[in-house]
């Protein structure tokens, strides 16, 4: 059994965690864990395919903006919802695997 608050793990029905004193009310076993995991896995290759195609939407967006200069104010206005998608989604990326690799270390 593992706290939810710090992630010590406890033996099977105790109340309270040996390590930070807060209460076990929510224990989670090793499927419900290795549900997490797949489930943070499956974000976190979410967010490298959002990633990948805001590169896409940028280099597109730049090729256009140099070779039709009328709307070049739209294709820059693209690249940089391209670059603030792109950010975000190496932000998702790096959460879920933090969680993930924090849900591994519990399951150990």
């Amino acid at each position: 059994m593992f706290c939810s608050k710090c992630g010590a793990q406890n033996a099977e029905g105790s109340l309270f965690c040996n390590k930070c004193g807060a209460e076990l009310t929510d224990p989670l076993s090793n499927d419900a864990l290795k549900v997490q995991i797949e489930e943070a896995r499956h974000l976190e290759v979410q967010g490298g395919t959002g990633y990948k195609l805001s590169l896409v939407a940028l280099v597109l967006a730049i090729v256009l903006a140099v070779f039709i200069p009328d709307y070049r104010a739209l294709f820059i206005i693209l690249a940089v919802i391209a670059i603030i998608v792109g950010i975000w989604s190496v932000t998702l990326m790096s959460k879920y695997a933090r969680k993930r690799a924090d849900l591994i270390k519990k399951l150990k």
